[in-house]
């Protein structure tokens, strides 16, 4: 089930959609001006979380939190 909301609603109401979406696995699209512009939804299966792998791999590569640029440019491929 998908559920369309905008920003400001999802703002005053995140709590209930999280709570939606964990019993129902339910998605909401996120509006500005009756355009999607962000989704809530449950991680898809095999779906890599950098931030939950950050901890384990200091010192592993690059500094990955940078931007695109950077994370390029420190790999050799900018």
């Amino acid at each position: 089930m998908t559920k369309q909301v905008n920003i400001s609603e999802a703002k005053a109401q995140l709590s209930a959609l999280i709570a939606g979406i964990e019993a129902s696995d339910e998605r909401v699209m996120i509006c500005r001006n009756g355009k999607v512009v962000a989704e809530l939804s449950r991680p898809r299966a095999g779906t890599l979380v950098i931030g939950d792998l950050a901890s384990k791999y200091r010192g592993a590569g690059p500094d990955i939190r940078g931007t695109d640029e950077d994370v390029l440019a420190e790999w050799g491929e900018a």
